[in-house]
């Protein structure tokens, strides 16, 4: 083998080398942003699944439930049951 032609496969095995490492170290970044609580919630999120999407929505839907449980001007809510009534022990869930 000539110089050339070793210099040329170190080049490729180095190419090789640095694709495959960033194939096994890929990340994936998603950031998503929804109006909850009165105010605009971002939520940015980075893991090696590409199902991040998934788990920001899972977050944003546990948000609103507890938006859902504690508003005070909702009269379904478990607040305003509370601040609306006379009694001194209320149920957990």
């Amino acid at each position: 083998m000539s110089k050339n032609e070793i210099i040329s496969l170190i080049i490729v095995l180095a190419v090789i080398s640095y694709a495959t490492y960033k194939f096994i170290t890929r990340e994936y970044t998603e950031t998503r942003s929804k109006y909850i609580l009165d105010t605009i919630v971002e939520i940015s999120a980075t893991s090696k699944s590409k199902n991040v999407g998934n788990e920001i929505e899972a977050v944003f839907t546990y948000i609103q439930a507890l938006e859902k449980k504690l508003n005070e001007y909702d009269p379904h809510s478990l607040i305003a049951q509370i601040n609306d009534s006379s009694d001194d022990v209320f149920p957990m869930d």
